[in-house]
């Protein structure tokens, strides 16, 4: 039974994260379509997306403080019937107030469950960037495929909210494999006050959590604007833009499983360093191309580079958080924070300096996230360092 349990735990967890980047992605897949039903503008359409964000952003951080109170196995049952009655709410209702409040629950349920399963997962399996870099593929399965269902659901005549239903009954499974886990997260509130007090005056938390606000804010940016870039900046067509988003994502899919295989034969710190360098040279030579066809390459390795810069990094978090909820949500809330802000900032400069002015936001954010990693990796040098002259005296 207690195998059973650790099974269903891993696997229950990489099913959620799939259905995690269906959920995530519904959204942007489906703004046009949700845009002409309510009739929104471009303004209302922004606002939907926001609220989306701050609820994830919100209850990101919440939900890490919750499981150290009751538990990181309630939490992630909570977060799963967050999902339902967010989507519920959008489901059943024609007003707009009562979007913008099942978007947001939506996005607060996102938020929490992003957390508590990276707090779980990696947890359980004590870091290991190879079985993380996996659930993070997951979510990119779910992520790619959201857009062809939602097509195909139109070919069919169907709309947009029947694509909502199907998500709701796949996030019932997994709300019902979430009570059926067995998790072992749960400290002592006193030992996790002791805990956060020591662990709070670690700086390298701020440096992971600064990592992960570079590495989500660019993620973004980047899947909110590349297409409007390629359309707008260089006149390729809509097919052609969407298509290179497409390989961005396969890629990103592809990559993640090629860092759960690496990641057993070189350190964490290693990979991390090479991935973030390789996505800075990426960028600038994405700014300085127009040909189409090299224009996808670059797209290609850009999404190779990035793949396993979120998950080989919580990974190497592990030893940091040792089961504190709250630790864990800090790191995390960067992120959440970091897709909220650069991309705003992103969407202010193209204001001023034209669409072609978002790809200098994404390099000076990409170049921001190398320096932290390099940072993190000097520092874990550091330790290994010292690690060996204490055993070896």
């Amino acid at each position: 039974m207690v195998k059973i349990r650790s099974n269903c735990l891993l696997w229950g967890n990489f099913y959620g994260f799939f259905v995690m980047g269906m959920i995530t992605l519904f959204l942007g897949s489906n703004m046009p379509n949700i845009s002409e039903l309510y009739k929104l503008s471009y303004a209302q359409s922004g606002l939907v997306l926001s609220f989306f964000a701050a609820g994830a952003l919100i209850c990101g951080f919440i939900s890490g403080v919750m499981g150290d109170a009751i538990g990181m196995k309630r939490v992630l049952v909570i977060s799963n019937c967050l999902y339902v009655i967010g989507m519920l709410i959008v489901a059943l209702s024609s007003s707009v107030i009562f979007l913008y409040l099942g978007v947001f629950i939506i996005g607060s349920g996102g938020g929490a469950f992003g957390t508590s399963v990276n707090l779980i997962v990696n947890d359980f399996i004590h870091g290991d960037g190879r079985i993380m870099s996996l659930l993070h593929m997951s979510f990119g399965v779910g992520a790619f495929i959201i857009p062809i269902i939602s097509n195909k659901a139109l070919e069919l005549g169907l709309n947009w909210k029947s694509v909502l239903i199907l998500l709701i009954v796949l996030e019932l499974v997994s709300l019902v494999l979430s009570l059926n886990m067995k998790i072992h997260f749960h400290r002592k509130t006193s030992e996790n006050k002791i805990l956060n007090k020591k662990i709070f005056k670690n700086k390298t938390i701020y440096i992971f959590a600064a990592i992960l606000f570079f590495y989500v804010g660019a993620e973004n940016s980047i899947n909110g604007w590349i297409v409007t870039y390629l359309i707008d900046g260089l006149e390729l067509s809509k097919s052609f833009a969407n298509n290179a988003l497409s390989v961005f994502w396969i890629i990103m899919m592809f990559g993640r499983f090629i860092n759960s295989i690496i990641s057993q034969k070189f350190q964490k710190e290693d990979i991390l360093l090479c991935s973030s360098i390789g996505t800075v040279v990426m960028i600038i030579a994405f700014i300085n191309s127009t040909n189409p066809i090299l224009i996808v390459l670059i797209i290609a390795l850009l999404g190779l580079m990035l793949s396993g810069i979120y998950p080989l990094a919580f990974a190497s978090a592990n030893p940091i958080i040792k089961g504190s909820g709250l630790v864990g949500a800090v790191i995390t809330s960067g992120g959440a924070l970091g897709s909220v802000a650069v991309p705003y900032i992103s969407g202010i400069v193209s204001e001023y300096s034209g669409v072609r002015g978002v790809l200098f936001t994404i390099l000076i954010a990409l170049i921001l996230m190398t320096v932290f990693i390099g940072v993190n990796k000097k520092l874990s040098t550091k330790a290994i360092v010292s690690e060996n002259v204490n055993y070896s005296t």
